[in-house]
């Protein structure tokens, strides 16, 4: 997948056919929806299995980093403003992630992205948000980053996540099991 650049922006802008209420917040979300969409990859592709054994092997040396700590009341009072508590939970959130069940199945990481993330994205960046123009978004965004699609398979993907995709953020029901909380947090405070 390829980054998008400003000139990909502007393409991007000109299938929605509007100027966005800020384009810089406009970059910043796409490219935390690209983040999120690899880090699905990542833990149900094929290389789960290494990525999950690796995050175990750097949260248990992180644990015995954190009881070397607290045996030492000089080391623990010097790194007292420090603590290594929530990179620890967020790695055994990570080891213990599953694929979300939506609708008696798993969607695909590209069928969340393009269903669920890009027309939150484009709901929070453009005022008049509408079902027409977060459809030319979504294919204007993927075909941007080398995923391009056909239409209808975004529409599909758009029908599936409707529901959650309109309570956010108040219910993050669309996202509670699909990332480790940390992610969760920092995806939920994007605007």
């Amino acid at each position: 997948m390829k980054p998008i650049t400003p000139a990909g922006l502007d393409r991007i802008i000109a299938a929605v056919g509007r100027e966005p209420d800020n384009r810089e917040y406009l970059m910043r979300n796409i490219e935390s929806d690209c983040r999120e969409y690899w880090f699905d990859i990542a833990l149900r592709g094929t290389n789960a299995a290494p990525t999950r054994k690796l995050v175990k092997r750097i949260r248990r040396s992180l644990e015995k980093t954190a009881r070397l700590i607290e045996s030492n009341t000089l080391i623990k009072q010097a790194t007292s403003e420090h603590s290594l508590g929530p990179l620890i939970e967020s790695l055994r959130e990570l080891e213990d992630w599953q694929p979300p069940k939506r609708k008696g199945r798993s969607p695909s990481a590209l069928e969340f992205l393009a269903g669920a993330l890009l027309p939150m994205t484009h709901r929070d960046n453009f005022s008049d948000s509408n079902g027409e123009s977060q459809v030319a978004f979504a294919e204007a965004v993927l075909a941007e980053l080398g995923l391009g699609r056909k239409r209808e398979t975004i529409v599909r993907a758009m029908r599936r996540f409707a529901i959650d995709r309109n309570v956010w953020p108040s219910s993050p029901s669309l996202i509670d099991g699909m990332m480790p909380s940390t992610v969760r947090k920092a995806l939920m405070g994007r605007k």
